[in-house]
């Protein structure tokens, strides 16, 4: 199946479900060739496995990396809420506690080797680590509008809620021209230079909802005015490279949520559920045949 690169940028690595099926669409079917399945109810998975093959098709297969945002780098830190959010969720999140976050910094599309200057969606993905054991995982890309979730309080209470995080260090933004004149990997090179003065910090805003606000679509912006709270700040204090990081094996799948946070109706969480598992799992297999490759290697050289 043929794709263009800049297709799937607009499709998978944005928040459209219609643009990942169109982007998708094979060119003219020949005789014996199946066509793509749409992501009709229970098809998720045949549209998540398609994008993912698809992927590999326009990017090469990058065996033990992620078929999206394959390009990204890894963070350590920690997440403490505030008596706001604890108002509107029952959350562990928002407890109070420090709790220790892993992050992943990423660019949208599947070359490894992308340059930052390229202007395709940037990725964060988190980690949350709970007492207890629980996990609960938010994944965001720098556009103006994502997923709807839903805030459940102690008393059963939902509340409809968008968020966004935001740097304490301001938003800073680049022209062409600058960043043609920047190095491949300077939004890392950038991160590291910036953590050895200290500690990075964004607060987490949440954007709540109204009655005939949208709930399941992402793409539809809600009214500017909205209230908001200020619901915890992130402090990430290190980073590393993709591969020795605490991210490289964690699959960052927005549906994995502690208690006091669920999802809304939202077709767009359940294919990228589905499309995350399915290059997890791809990984994992690469990985584990990669180590039992080199394990025999190594006892054969040991004959």
């Amino acid at each position: 199946m043929f794709t263009s690169r800049r297709s799937l940028l607009a499709g998978v690595g944005g928040v459209s479900l219609g643009s990942v099926v169109n982007a998708l669409q094979p060119r003219q079917a020949s005789s014996g060739e199946a066509a793509l399945p749409v992501a009709s109810e229970g098809g998720e998975e045949l549209v998540a496995a398609a994008a993912n093959d698809a992927l590999e098709g326009a990017y090469g297969q990058h065996k033990g990396k992620r078929r999206n945002h394959t390009k990204g780098f890894g963070a350590v830190g920690y997440f403490v809420g505030t008596k706001e959010a604890v108002e509107l969720s029952r959350s562990g999140l928002f407890a109070g506690d420090r709790i220790e976050v892993i992050a992943r910094f990423s660019l949208a599309g599947g070359d490894p080797s992308a340059s930052d200057s390229e202007r395709s969606p940037r990725g964060l993905g988190l980690e949350f680590r709970l007492k207890g054991g629980a996990l609960h995982h938010m994944t965001m890309i720098h556009t103006p509008m994502f997923y709807t979730f839903r805030f459940i309080d102690h008393n059963e209470r939902p509340t409809n809620v968008r968020w966004h995080f935001v740097s304490e260090d301001g938003e800073k933004t680049l022209t062409d021209a600058q960043l043609a004149q920047k190095p491949q990997d300077f939004l890392e090179e950038a991160l590291r230079a910036r953590l050895k003065k200290g500690p990075i910090r964004w607060d987490m805003s949440v954007t709540i909802g109204e009655p005939g606000d949208s709930e399941d679509d992402p793409t539809i912006l809600w009214p500017s005015g909205r209230r908001e709270v200020r619901a915890g700040t992130l402090t990430l204090i290190s980073s590393s490279p993709d591969q020795v990081s605490g991210a490289y094996n964690i699959n960052f799948d927005a549906m994995l949520m502690a208690d006091g946070v669920e999802p809304t109706n939202d077709p767009i969480l359940r294919f990228r559920s589905s499309s995350y598992a399915i290059s997890h799992s791809r990984r994992l297999i690469e990985v584990s045949s990669k180590a039992q490759q080199i394990e025999r290697s190594s006892l054969g050289s040991r004959a």
